[in-house]
């Protein structure tokens, strides 16, 4: 990083001028274009515009907008306590996902927009943003088929999110998604999650009543690894909280195909006990420990989404299952 900084005024109401810039800036060892900042600090008051850029002679990425601190030592004191501040990422630097994502979900074209306004003061920020998209396409390797036609906008704070139309297609299939959900199953802001006072409190039942995502399905086509391609229909809820999701509703699996030559080809890749370690195996362990000792240990690791994934009243129906093998 190189930082120029100019210093001025007094430890009563310091003045401080400076410009930043990030060099070789990388995200997932994906290049960043540019990272500069302008900044000022003048009467406690504490002035930013920064640009992004992904990728050359495109917009940037920005950030502007000024936060009003006064520093304990310092006899100014500014106005007021609220913070302005205006992130946007134009569709020209949605780019920025591909780097985000190592390139697993890349953004190839299509019209959009994310706006994040910070409002409120340092203690109690107030956080809104908007994303729309306009015909876009989203490229991934987890998917057999790119997601185009992709439009619908969504709001979101640090309390929920809101989805009033959000539309794509998928080969042959497509899929809507509309309603609103809040982040944590309390309804309180994700700035709120530390403190124990406000972990405990969920949200009023009729508020859990209305609250909900709805995802519609149709015809959309699944690969899975080669072994099972199949097409998805029907409609799933999703309620809850996004951290901490229950899936209800029912999918109906139609023209579904299960190679079981790749499938028990993957089988044959797990690792079975030996005879020799059958014969180690203490008897007495296993009969009145109730322990099998040639069970796989599961590693530890990190809890994630799906193990705060709850599956309620959700069905899956399966008309045709056509098993190929090949010889």
């Amino acid at each position: 990083m190189d930082l120029v900084t100019t210093f001025g005024g007094s430890l009563a109401n310091p003045v401080v001028e400076g410009e930043a810039t990030v060099v070789d800036a990388q995200v997932n060892e994906q290049p960043i274009e540019q990272v500069e900042a302008d900044f000022t600090y003048r009467n406690a008051v504490l002035r930013i515009d920064s640009e992004t850029a992904v990728v050359p002679n495109n917009n940037p990425i920005t950030l502007e907008g000024t936060i009003l601190y006064a520093l304990p030592f310092m006899t100014v004191q500014p106005s007021t306590e609220q913070i302005d501040l205006t992130a946007i990422v134009p569709n020209s630097s949605f780019e920025v996902i591909n780097a985000l994502t190592d390139d697993q979900v890349r953004w190839e074209s299509g019209r959009g927009r994310v706006v994040v306004e910070v409002g409120g003061t340092l203690t109690e920020p107030v956080v809104a943003g908007q994303a729309s998209f306009r015909e876009g396409t989203i490229v991934s390797s987890l998917l057999e088929d790119d997601l185009t036609d992709l439009n619908g906008d969504v709001q979101f704070d640090l309390e929920q999110v809101n989805i009033q139309q959000l539309q794509a297609r998928m080969g042959d299939g497509q899929l809507a998604v509309t309603g609103t959900l809040p982040l944590l199953p309390s309804g309180q802001s994700v700035l709120a999650e530390g403190l124990p006072s406000l972990q405990t409190k969920q949200m009023p039942p009729e508020s859990q009543n209305r609250s909900g995502l709805s995802i519609a399905l149709q015809n959309l086509p699944v690969d899975y690894s080669d072994i099972l391609q199949a097409t998805f229909g029907g409609r799933v809820f999703v309620t809850g909280a996004v951290l901490a999701p229950t899936v209800s509703g029912n999918v109906e699996i139609e023209n579904g195909q299960i190679q079981a030559n790749r499938l028990l080809r993957q089988a044959g890749l797990i690792d079975l006990p030996t005879i020799e370690e059958v014969e180690d195996v203490n008897p007495y362990r296993a009969e009145y420990l109730d322990v099998d000792p040639l069970a796989l240990q599961p590693a530890e690791e990190p809890k994630g989404l799906l193990d705060r994934l709850t599956l309620q009243n959700f069905g899956l129906t399966l008309p045709i299952c056509v098993v190929l093998i090949h010889i």
